[in-house]
């Protein structure tokens, strides 16, 4: 009987507490909701490589961070911010987290939620670092965070191993793309 009590009181706590904080949401609580629709999902390396091969044509930024890597979340929001600007018909980025597969649901989904992450996230199914350059055709030691940038035509144009700034990576897109500030160059 005392279990019983017992089990009913935290229901009743639990439920006004939800009341509670429901009511005392603000905008951008709710706004944050939209992270969740972002897509998570696992992807080998043949497939990270067809990826890749899909945006010939374009230019495509690819980062490999982590969730427990500082300097990855450091740069986290400079690559929302570079998303947001840049990705288009001309530029592709790409994003792959180096957790582990079983940590999608909560980890990398919290991740993605707490940094408001804009862009689609793949987790890699192996981590092996020689597969890895094999399969992209880099030379990578598997530190995180790394962002390779690929021409047009689909090699390799630059890598920064470690933290990437906003601004370096803006700077090489516009010359790869002929883009000024995330927009099409006017004409004069």
């Amino acid at each position: 009987m005392k279990l019983t009590h017992l089990i009913a009181r935290l229901c009743l706590l639990t439920a006004s507490w939800l009341a509670v904080e429901g009511c005392s949401r603000t905008d951008q609580e709710t706004s944050a909701s939209e992270y969740t629709r972002v897509e998570i999902s696992s992807a080998s390396i043949d497939e990270l490589r067809a990826l890749i091969d899909a945006e010939k044509g374009s230019v495509v930024v690819v980062n490999f961070w982590a969730t427990w890597c500082p300097p990855c979340v450091t740069e986290m929001p400079g690559l929302a911010r570079f998303y947001r600007n840049y990705h288009g018909p001309d530029v592709t980025f790409l994003s792959f987290s180096g957790d582990d597969p079983g940590t999608m649901g909560e980890k990398v989904r919290l991740f993605v939620n707490s940094y408001e992450i804009p862009f689609a996230v793949w987790v890699m199914e192996e981590a092996e670092r020689e597969l890895l350059n094999a399969g992209l055709g880099v030379n990578w030691d598997g530190l995180y965070p790394t962002t390779f940038l690929f021409a047009r035509d689909g090699s390799l144009a630059q890598t920064w191993e470690g933290e990437v700034s906003y601004e370096a990576l803006s700077e090489a897109v516009e010359r790869a793309t002929g883009q000024q500030n995330g927009q099409e160059p006017q004409p004069n």
